[in-house]
């Protein structure tokens, strides 16, 4: 997931002037020889939050803001459209994946406060309640990164002041490795302040009932030095060392200046041991890309409930993420030379939105305070929800229903749509110019192999697709599938004489893709609705339509970038 802590993680031991850490220790209430924290504080079983929220992780820097990525080439790989002029290693590592912003506006066409203005309304309008921002250690001997980390952060809370006041925000610590627990805490420690010293006291931080300020946590207990980055898998199985990360984690409170209410990353949910060994120590968890463990999280949600502690089910519409050498478990970075032949690309079949869908039931079903997104913009792994041209508005239309039946809306069911959700190109075929996929976790690709059509509606009326009745569905949400044929999509809804929905997809499924490309692709009836409250009337929507065919025969990329505005589709 981290792009910014694969590159900058660093050695740190010749980092710090011995009186830059003792200034900095100083901070410190207690040195790590003499605390001891004790398990189950009362602390721990008070409520986590003032009301239900959905908060979603946000990759700080894949913003177009002056101190962020300005460009789309921080991807994985960077995104191409057509096969003009690009070498056969060049296609075959690219994606398609790109920020519906980026079709919108020119980079450093918005102010600053223009860009997070229109994340937080684009969030909102999805469903989102608050942004954990990426927060990593960063090379300890260059501030720089999280410089720009706190004016991207800083931007957003005084925006989310002004204009956003339900909107909350907060930061997820992710990654710490270099150096000593305590060279590791005081750097953390300094380059916080630089947030807390200016927003301290904004009512924009997520903070519970009784005023701690919660942060997330994702791997992050390599910040504690009985837990070393070699062997990250001693705390499943030792309890002293989850009490030693809770300890870390409460001495950069206290170097801080705050208290916290720390979100746990449960990455054993598996082992109820651990689980409970966790809960000693912190009052809240949450896990990560995980469906495949999703049998493991009902019971996650009874031992909570029965510790008075909380599971914040972690939910996410996909992944398609880094490269490897094949074989190799250290990722590549985006420039390395190592050609097409000798990668694979980690990918994890999610049976379209099922898996999505399912970890959104269950948080629902054990009616946890707290859900975790995981993504809002990671866009290099195709885990976002953020407005793009593959995933469209869809994952947010999705998460809008299930949160109006968490929050017991008398009617789940606002507007009454429908989604189609559908891979490009059927998992056996090869395309011309491909990369291996490595299939991790959930289910096998075959059973994406078929289009997703998804029905949210008041009543029960009779579903059309491709102009063939297909059945009646219910009321409330009902997801019905089909064989995977090529072609557009065209989906109708109809209740006696009245057509409810009908729309066509703008991409098509195609026999002979160009190159690898299996992020879902997912379009609504409310597309043109999502876009005109998020980016208004000025702006035209652009469609990715690579396999569609204006010419017969012909698929676009063939004759241009596959890209079309809405005149065109």
């Amino acid at each position: 997931m981290k792009r910014e802590h694969m590159k900058n993680t660093l050695q740190a031991q010749r980092f710090f002037s011995t009186q830059t850490i003792a200034c900095l220790l100083s901070a410190l209430v207690l040195s790590g020889a003499d605390m001891q924290l004790e398990p189950n504080r009362k602390e721990l079983s008070l409520p986590i939050t003032v009301r239900k929220m959905i908060v979603a992780h946000h990759m700080t820097r894949d913003v177009n803001m002056s101190s962020g990525n300005t460009t789309p080439q921080f991807y994985t790989m960077p995104p191409l459209f057509g096969t003009n002029g690009k070498t056969r290693n060049e296609i075959a590592l690219s994606k398609s994946i790109l920020p519906m912003h980026y079709t919108l506006y020119k980079i450093g066409e918005r102010s600053d406060e223009d860009v997070a203005r229109e994340e937080l309304k684009a969030a909102q309008a999805l469903g989102i309640d608050g942004f954990q921002f990426f927060y990593p250690l960063g090379p300890m001997d260059k501030p720089g990164l999280l410089d720009a980390f706190n004016r991207i952060i800083l931007t957003f809370f005084t925006v989310a002041e002004r204009e956003f006041p339900d909107f909350k925000l907060t930061l997820c610590l992710s990654g710490p490795t270099g150096g000593t627990e305590q060279q590791r805490i005081a750097w953390w420690a300094k380059m916080i302040s630089g947030i807390l010293s200016e927003k301290k006291n904004s009512p924009a931080w997520l903070k519970t009932p009784d005023g701690r300020y919660i942060i997330y946590l994702w791997n992050g207990d390599t910040l504690a030095d009985k837990v070393p980055a070699n062997n990250r898998r001693v705390v499943e199985n030792d309890p002293a060392a989850v009490k030693a990360v809770a300890e870390a984690y409460e001495h950069l409170a206290q170097a801080m200046g705050i208290r916290t209410a720390y979100v746990y990353h449960l990455m054993y949910p598996q082992n109820e041991n651990h689980v409970n060994a966790v809960f000693d120590y912190f009052p809240a968890v949450q896990t990560w890309i995980d469906g495949d463990k999703i049998e493991y999280f009902r019971g996650i949600g009874a031992v909570a409930k029965k510790r008075n502690r909380t599971f914040s089910v972690t939910v996410y519409p996909g992944f398609y993420g880094h490269d490897y050498p094949k074989g190799k478990y250290n990722p590549l970075s985006m420039d390395n030379p190592v050609p097409v032949e000798d990668r694979e690309r980690a990918y994890h079949p999610c049976r379209l939105t099922a898996v999505y869908r399912g970890l959104l039931e269950l948080a629902v079903e054990i009616d946890t305070p707290l859900i975790s997104v995981a993504t809002w913009n990671d866009y290099g792994e195709a885990t976002h929800l953020a407005p793009e041209i593959n995933h469209n508005f869809v994952p947010g239309s999705i998460l809008n229903y299930y949160k109006r039946r968490w929050h017991g809306a008398a009617d789940p069911v606002e507007t009454e749509r429908a989604a189609v959700v559908f891979k490009k190109y059927a998992s056996a075929t090869v395309p011309e110019h491909s990369i291996a996929l490595r299939l991790g976790k959930e289910y096998p690709r075959e059973e994406d192999d078929r289009i997703e059509v998804i029905t949210i509606l008041k009543e029960p009326a009779v579903l059309f697709v491709n102009g063939i009745e297909r059945k009646t569905v219910q009321a409330g949400l009902q997801a019905c599938y089909l064989p995977l044929t090529p072609g557009a999509v065209t989906v109708s809804v109809v209740r006696g004489k009245t057509k409810v929905v009908s729309f066509t997809t703008p991409e098509w499924i195609t026999q002979a893709p160009y190159r690898t490309d299996p992020v879902s692709y997912m379009f609504s009836s409310d597309h043109d609705w999502y876009f005109k409250k998020i980016y208004g009337t000025a702006k035209a929507p652009v469609f990715l339509r690579e396999y569609a065919e204006d010419s017969p025969g012909v698929p676009n990329w063939k004759k241009h970038n596959g890209l079309s505005s809405a005149e065109a589709r």
